[in-house]
């Protein structure tokens, strides 16, 4: 049974569809309307992220919280766990500023459990140490049937209806074997709470129906006995094609409704509401934001998260969600990569369009006086810098123009102008997220 940390909203003062105030989890308070970046690197994430708190403190305010995958723990949280309290020679600590923001930044650790689905991580997943042996045994199972896919042996159809009955067979009889289930929910939380996660996220998989929807209600009510208090989560993973059925909606609906955890978390994966075309979609995820709304506002305690935010961070945490996580490049999409043309630098954020600029926009910029951004960051960088000058800046950046941003709203709502929000989306390329705000588009 892993030791309970209060949890308690402070403050909140309303403006239609979004609220200000602070989180306190035990000792720890931030700020609604925080970006909790995805730490995936020590060199390329951790790094500019602690440089941007040390150098830049009153232009992160809103960015003081941190998210990180289970099966990356090794090359991020863990190492500067196992450094924090070493001393230099004169007695003094070496890492005394790192020490204090991990005893004042609130934590959160994702099981990452929907890669038995998605494939990106699957073969990390199969290997991962922190991964329990059931789960691992699930991923290779399926990367078995990948193999044969690859060989000839099985069309990608056969392939397809194999990983799926593989997959279902695993979680839905992970559900009814009691047992098991407790095992491998108190492994996971338990891994959580001894990185000094502050809110315990349960191993959900992705929900494409129903029945895994019944599943996670499994798994959360279960988690909720293990890490006993009011800072373990209610987290659900959904499919985008969730977002394809009004009647899968309302399920999702009724079940955050009726919850009585404190901290809500959702995450919807690889999702592109800025498709054009995705004008349904975008409808869906508008009735979510209201009903978030009805919830926040029928008890002001309860607090939603939304991870893998991406293109949707912005509507998202003016529309309803307390905190979004993305990751520091601004994408959070399975798969990807550098493009052909991109010369090994990654694309920049630009806080006016709302969505990252290809690097070959970006050397047009350079060519044309400098990249068109006020931040401290981009202030101090006068040409092309190397690439790993540059993908480290550019993290910097993001954090910095989006915290920036984020305080904005802060204004907004004290202003009672939350309408100001739709202003910027209409001014972005984005604009066609403008309607998803509630009570106001």
């Amino acid at each position: 049974m892993i030791s309970n940390k209060p949890l308690n909203v402070e403050e909140p003062k309303w403006d239609r569809c979004t609220r200000n105030g602070f989180l306190r989890v035990g000792n720890k308070r931030v700020p609604f309307h925080t970006l909790a970046p995805l730490i995936t690197s020590y060199d390329y994430d951790f790094i500019p992220y602690f440089d941007n708190l040390k150098q830049h403190p009153s232009e992160s305010t809103h960015a003081r919280m941190m998210t990180f995958r289970m099966f990356e723990l090794h090359n991020t949280l863990k190492p500067l766990l196992q450094s924090i309290y070493q001393t230099t020679l004169d007695g003094k600590l070496a890492y005394d500023f790192e020490k204090d923001v991990i005893e004042t930044t609130p934590i959160l650790i994702d099981p990452c459990m929907e890669y038995t689905w998605y494939s990106q991580y699957r073969k990390i997943l199969s290997t991962n140490k922190d991964t329990p042996i059931e789960v691992r045994k699930l991923a290779k199972r399926i990367l078995a049937i990948v193999t044969k896919v690859e060989k000839g042996e099985l069309t990608k159809s056969e392939g397809y209806v194999k990983e799926k009955i593989e997959y279902e067979k695993f979680w839905l009889g992970l559900a009814k074997d009691k047992r098991k289930l407790s095992d491998v929910v108190t492994k996971i939380l338990d891994l959580q709470n001894s990185m000094r996660a502050d809110i315990g996220l349960p191993p959900v998989p992705a929900v494409y129906s129903p029945e895994l929807l019944e599943v996670t209600k499994q798994i959360n009510k279960i988690a909720q006995a293990v890490w006993v208090g009011e800072n373990c989560a209610t987290y659900v993973v959904l499919t985008p094609q969730w977002l394809k059925s009004e009647a899968l909606v309302d399920l999702l609906i009724d079940y955050l409704k009726s919850v009585d955890s404190k901290f809500i978390v959702l995450k919807i994966k690889n999702l592109e509401l800025d498709k054009v075309t995705y004008v349904y979609q975008r409808r869906m995820f508008k009735k979510i934001l209201e009903a978030v709304n009805v919830v926040k506002q029928n008890d002001e305690e309860k607090v939603f998260m939304l991870l893998e935010a991406g293109y949707q961070m912005y509507p998202a945490i003016t529309g309803g969600f307390d905190f979004v996580s993305t990751s520091l490049r601004a994408l959070d999409k399975d798969g990807g990569g550098f493009s052909p043309d991109s010369e090994g630098y990654g694309g920049f954020f630009s806080p006016k369009h709302l969505v990252v600029l290809p690097w070959r926009d970006v050397k047009i910029m350079f060519a044309n006086g400098g990249l068109k951004c006020s931040c401290e960051i981009c202030r101090g960088i006068t040409s092309i810098p190397s690439k790993d000058e540059w993908n480290v800046l550019r993290r910097m950046h993001y954090m910095l123009v989006v915290s920036r941003m984020l305080e904005d709203v802060n204004k907004f709502v004290l202003d009672q102008k939350i309408e100001l929000a739709i202003e910027k989306l209409s001014l972005s390329e984005l604009s066609n997220f403008k309607r998803m705000l509630p009570y106001i588009s």
